[in-house]
């Protein structure tokens, strides 16, 4: 039972995590423009080209760090959620057995662990940022991490 629920929940977060970024990719595959050329003799050529557009905002590597963190954060907060309804149950449904009474404290600590990993994730990215900063000669822009 708990290994089906285990493979549901990884096939449901693999799922959600493809579909959030294979989706928009395909969407945003090509655009059509023009491009005109000078000749050699004052001439100007015009002819179609097949572009690919940049389906992110992100620019740079900070800012694709940016974008990833605040997906990963949202949907981790989602997950959490479910995972603290779900240790919850567990505590309501053990009856006093410590078996399942251990398992549901296993459970919510470890969910309260994840949470923290989260809200630690992009002070950790700041950290980094900063780090970077101080020691290169070209500084990073870091503002779409705060």
């Amino acid at each position: 039972m708990y290994n089906r629920m285990k493979r549901a929940v990884s096939i449901s977060i693999i799922s959600v995590v493809l579909a959030a970024f294979l989706f928009p990719a395909l969407s945003y595959a090509q655009v059509q423009g023009t491009l005109q050329t000078q000749g050699t003799q004052g001439t100007t050529q015009t002819r179609t080209v097949q572009t690919i557009q940049n389906p992110l905002e992100a620019d740079t590597i900070p800012g694709l760090i940016a974008d990833i963190l605040d997906v990963v954060i949202t949907i981790g907060f989602v997950i959490s959620v479910f995972f603290i309804i779900y240790a919850g149950f567990l505590f309501v449904t053990a009856q006093g057995n410590d078996e399942k009474l251990s398992k549901a404290k296993t459970t919510f600590l470890w969910t309260i662990v994840g949470v923290a990993i989260l809200l630690g994730a992009k002070v950790l990215a700041n950290v980094v940022c900063g780090t970077l900063n101080e020691i290169s000669d070209s500084p990073l822009r870091c503002e779409r991490l705060r």
